[in-house]
């Protein structure tokens, strides 16, 4: 009659050991799906960045002008020129932020946004773009060199903590 207590003892301590195991898994299949979130995130902000050196080669290729004007239509004395407004990719006209020339119409530069009819970019009061390019071209006596940085982001939220950047660069 001295073991009255040990069945109880030893069934405790063997629910005690199966709920730390179970713990113990539960904690890493957690770690594993947040690890696979931010990967499928980045992808998309691969995919983003990589979209954008894609819209700027096309248009670039596709439009050479000399002197080196990015995305431009006219030019004035002052060196500023004016966007060219029908300007698309994939059917989504690019916003462009600013445009300038140097006096010596040697360097060209932009900057422009590609942003998305996403549902999830309609519900933001204030949606940053997925897609942020800048372009830059010099012209000297070896010809015209040309460089593009892409910057992808997987989300148009500003006040998202998981928003991930992704870049890519095109020198040619």
């Amino acid at each position: 009659m001295k073991n009255k207590g040990f069945t109880l003892l030893f069934a405790s301590l063997i629910v005690s050991l199966l709920l730390a195991i179970s713990l113990a898994i539960l904690h890493i299949t957690l770690e594993q799906l947040l690890l696979s979130s931010v990967a499928k995130e980045s992808q998309f902000a691969f995919y983003n960045a990589d979209t954008g050196i894609e819209c700027a080669l096309y248009y670039d290729r596709n439009n050479p002008s000399t002197p080196p004007k990015i995305f431009a239509t006219s030019s004035d004395s002052t060196g500023i020129i004016d966007s060219q407004s029908d300007i698309s990719c994939n059917g989504v006209t690019l916003m462009v932020n600013s445009l300038a020339i140097d006096t010596g119409r040697d360097f060209a530069s932009t900057q422009f946004d590609l942003v998305f009819d996403s549902p999830e970019c309609q519900n933001i009061s204030n949606p940053l773009p997925l897609i942020h390019v800048l372009v830059s071209k010099t012209t000297d006596s070896g010809g015209t060199n040309t460089l593009i940085k892409s910057y992808g982001y997987n989300t148009c939220d500003p006040t998202n903590i998981r928003r991930v950047e992704r870049g890519f660069q095109v020198n040619y």
